[in-house]
Order: structure tokens, then C-alpha cells, then sequence
């Protein structure tokens, strides 16, 4: 049965994220063990007990995604469950990589600590919301014509788009989008303008970083935010990566690309549902379940082959 991984972004953190991941799986206990070792600092302590005002700091949110994704894929290939095609959204891509061996776990840990922290460094302040009821185009078309700077950012699913801009233009759009008739627009907790050309200021020291670090071709399938694509090649993979600090992630392409493979499940690869519920409105017809219900990690690797 031919499994794609799906792997969590930001705003999926929670205190207590991971531990039932960790006492169930000795391989993912061994990932807090690699990461806390790699980074000088507890990982258990910050995904188990926080404080919320820590772990919703950019720099703190994305190493404590990214470790426990990173836990849940460990737990499943202990078990044999093991993809055959990745994607993670937005900080989650990082853990993609991962996957497809396009990184080796202990680079992935370096990866995003430098990716929290330079995005936690941007000086300039935004904002983000999500606006639901509303197609992409209707939406492309509030934000070009809000003065200031203000785009689509997480193209989620039918009629479910984030924007992503300056304070006021983001507030002046998600107006707009009321009027024009979007059911809901919810104010994102986000102090900065994710995937918009407001994280510019982070991109050249990012992709210093990612150049550094190696880059191997994947494995599997792998798909990335930016192209919305498959991506095979390092030099594709490397720019793709640098580009969606600042670029739109088109995870409504990637579900339906990774679909189109065959794939007949999708894992939801984190302590977190929000992927399987827009994964479900883009492709109902695919399963796709989460490992932040125990009982579906036992479904699935009582699955897996042996």
C-alpha cells in the first residue's frame, strides 16, 4: 500500500506535543536525543512543558514542529511504515527533505534552528490571516488592489487562503474579503509576514545556510511548496527552499500532485490534524489520517509490512 507523508508547519505547536510519540516509539525518543544533543538544549523540555510564551516564538515554534515531525516519521518507520512520496508545509518542508534523504536528521536540526532564527529576526512587522469562502483568484484580486504590500501566502485548499502583508493592508483586505462575502476571516497570532516579500531581509543569510548544508537528490517523490511540484534535482531543491520564505506555498497543488502518483493514504506526520482536514478537501477521495490520535498510529502500523 503506497503511503505520502505529510508533514506540519507552523501555528500546529502545542505544550505537550510529541509525548505520547515519544513513550510509544523508542526511535522517536532517540530524535529528541539526537536534536537536544545537536542544538545544546532540551527538546523534551520545550515540546512537553513549554511555557506556551516560549514555544510560540518563531525561533522556539519551528525547532519544536520540526523535531516532532520528525519524531512521528521515526516512530512510523520503526514499525515499518516507511512513504513513498513526502511534502511538509512551509517549516514542515524541512522535514521532507529529511524523508526523501535529501538530509540527514542531525543537518535538518541545524537547518531549521537557523530558520527560526533568522525569520524571528526580521525587523519589519506583518501580519497574516485566513480567509475562507473565497476562491484564490477573488482573492489575488482584494489583495492587488489594497495599497500596501499584501499577498495570498498558504494557498490551502478550495476556498482557503492566508494573506500575508504590512499590519494595515492585511486589516484593509480581510475587510474587503468580508464584503465580498468570504464566511470567515480570522487574524492569524503571528507578529511577521510569512511567504511574503516582507521576509526578504532573511533571504540571503538563508541561503548561505542552505547551500552549506549539502544537499543530496531524494530518494522518493518529494514535493515542494513553491512549485507546488515534484523536485528532483539538488540546484531545483536548493532554490525552491531559499525562494518560499518569501513566495507563496501552494500546498493545494502539492496534495493533489502527490495524489495523482497513486498514493492510496496520506499520513499526517506531526502531533497535529490541521493537514488531514485540508487534505481531505482537496483530494476526499484519499484517506488521510494523523498520529496525533494514537489509534490511528496503530491502524497504520498494524498496516505496514513487515
Amino acid at each position: 500500500m503506497s503511503i505520502g507523508f505529510l508533514f506540519p508547519g507552523q501555528g500546529t505547536q502545542r505544550v505537550g506535543m510529541g509525548h505520547w510519540l515519544e513513550r510509544a516509539s523508542k526511535a522517536a525518543a532517540a530524535v529528541f536525543d539526537t536534536g537536544s544533543a545537536v542544538l545544546g538544549r532540551d527538546l523534551r523540555a520545550l515540546c512537553f512543558r513549554g511555557p506556551e510564551r516560549e514555544l510560540t516564538l518563531t525561533q522556539n515554534t519551528q525547532v519544536a514542529v520540526f523535531t516532532v515531525n520528525a519524531v512521528a516519521a521515526a516512530a512510523l518507520g520503526e514499525r515499518g511504515s516507511v512513504p513513498d512520496a513526502v511534502a511538509g508545509h512551509s517549516v514542515g518542508e524541512l522535514n521532507a527533505l529529511c524523508a526523501a534523504g535529501v538530509l540527514p536528521l542531525e543537518e535538518g536540526f541545524r537547518l531549521v534552528a537557523a530558520r527560526g532564527a533568522l525569520m524571528g529576526r526580521v525587523r519589519t512587522p506583518g501580519a497574516m490571516a485566513a480567509v475562507i469562502g473565497l476562491d484564490l483568484d477573488r482573492v489575488a484580486e482584494i489583495c492587488a488592489d489594497v495599497p500596501g504590500p499584501v499577498v495570498p501566502a498558504l494557498l490551502n485548499g478550495p476556498s482557503n487562503v492566508v494573506i500575508s502583508g504590512a499590519a494595515e493592508s492585511v486589516a484593509t483586505a480581510s475587510d474587503r474579503a468580508t464584503a465580498a462575502g468570504a464566511r470567515k476571516v480570522t487574524r492569524l497570532v503571528v507578529s511577521s509576514a510569512f511567504h511574503s516579500p516582507l521576509m526578504a531581509e532573511a533571504t540571503d543569510e538563508w541561503r548561505a545556510v542552505v547551500a552549506a548544508a549539502g544537499l543530496r537528490p531524494p530518494s522518493v517523490p518529494l514535493f515542494l511548496n513553491v512549485p507546488g511540484a515534484s523536485v528532483s534535482s539538488v540546484d531545483a531543491i536548493q532554490r525552491a527552499v531559499v525562494e518560499q520564505l518569501t513566495a507563496p506555498v501552494r500546498w493545494t497543488d502539492v496534495v493533489s500532485g502527490i495524489a495523482a502518483l497513486g498514493v492510496r493514504r496520506l499520513v499526517e506526520a506531526g502531533d497535529s490534524k490541521v493537514l488531514t482536514v485540508l487534505a481531505r478537501a482537496i483530494v476526499p477521495g484519499v484517506p488521510c489520517v494523523s498520529l496525533s490520535d494514537p489509534r490511528a498510529f496503530r491502524r497504520l502500523t498494524t498496516l505496514a509490512p513487515t
